[in-house]
């Protein structure tokens, strides 16, 4: 009776099929999406490739812009739309929170709950939506955005396969002991301004920690961030890789640091820019930020990342 129970009857199957987005029509192209979310009206851009097919599950990017910018900036500056639809993912692209500078909230940050049921309704939308590859869901962003993607990689306990922090691996710590492993591409310059890469407070423009998200205060203010090595070498630990790291220079500004021995879903990279500033590599340069290094491009590296890290079981 049991067994029988089990396996699912066609119709049942089918209608499942169907809740999980998979054999609906859906246009390709970018459109706004409108979601309601604890009372507040939240906003995201949906990009759907131009080789988007129902009967097919695709992968999927979130894409998180900075403190004080939005979601059309990010999705400009990243040029993730058109570089990951040529790759056939979806790609979601959401505001942040706050009324006058739209901001992430990341815990143990006050309004970081809101944050994160909003990702994870536009998640839930975008699956009974669209057809997804549950096991090819990455998420990205710079800054405010590259910290939340990092909080996310635990918060959504096992549903990221990768992350792809630019400009901010370092101020959330891995997971929990138990959780899965989740492959981490980081890219950060060394003269950031802003996210110092040798670690220190830097403007988090939400509120006022300090230590390591320790004691809150109030207003604007700053967090303390870790040298990104230690922060990477954090998360290789949690992966379950070897030690040391190799670090190899592809470029005269660029580094790239690889940890060694890391199971397949666990890989752990950083593209370390010498005297770049708080910028996405490849990007339009943005001067008061700092140099934007052209010898690498970091959407088309995470990318390659994502394509060959897809999340395990």
């Amino acid at each position: 009776m049991c067994a029988a129970a089990s396996v699912p009857s066609a119709a049942a199957a089918a209608a499942a099929k169907v809740v999980n987005g998979c054999g609906k029509p859906a246009t390709p192209g970018l459109t706004t999406v409108h979601l309601r979310v604890g009372g507040d009206d939240r906003e995201y851009l949906q990009s759907i490739p131009p080789s988007y097919d129902p009967s097919k599950p695709a992968p999927l990017i979130l894409n998180f812009h900075g403190f004080s910018s939005n979601m059309h900036q990010q999705a400009l500056y990243s040029r993730m739309n058109e570089k990951a639809g040529a790759k056939g993912y979806v790609v979601l692209t959401p505001n942040g929170s706050g009324r006058l500078l739209l901001r992430w909230s990341f815990p143990p940050l006050p309004g970081s709950d809101a944050d994160l049921a909003f990702v994870k309704a536009m998640l839930a939308r975008t699956q009974r939506g669209l057809c997804l590859d549950t096991k090819r869901i990455f998420a990205t962003g710079i800054s405010n955005g590259a910290i939340f993607s990092t909080a996310l990689a635990c918060e959504l306990r096992g549903q990221l396969a990768a992350i792809a922090p630019v400009a901010g691996v370092n101020v959330t710590r891995p997971c929990a002991d138990g959780s899965p492993p989740t492959a981490v591409i980081a890219f950060h310059g060394t003269a950031d301004p802003l996210v110092p890469y040798h670690g220190g407070a830097y403007f988090s423009g939400v509120r006022a920690f300090s230590g390591s998200l320790g004691a809150q205060g109030r207003g604007p203010g700053r967090v303390q961030a870790r040298p990104v090595d230690d922060a990477v070498a954090d998360w290789a630990r949690f992966d379950g890789c070897g030690t040391p790291a190799s670090t190899t220079a592809v470029a005269p500004d660029v580094d790239h640091v690889v940890s060694p021995g890391c199971p397949p879903s666990g890989a752990v990279e950083l593209y370390r820019v010498v005297g770049g500033g708080h910028t996405w590599p490849g990007a339009v340069p943005v001067a008061r930020l700092g140099p934007t290094t052209s010898s690498i491009d970091a959407t088309a590296l995470m990318l390659d990342f994502f394509a060959a890290h897809p999340r395990a079981g």
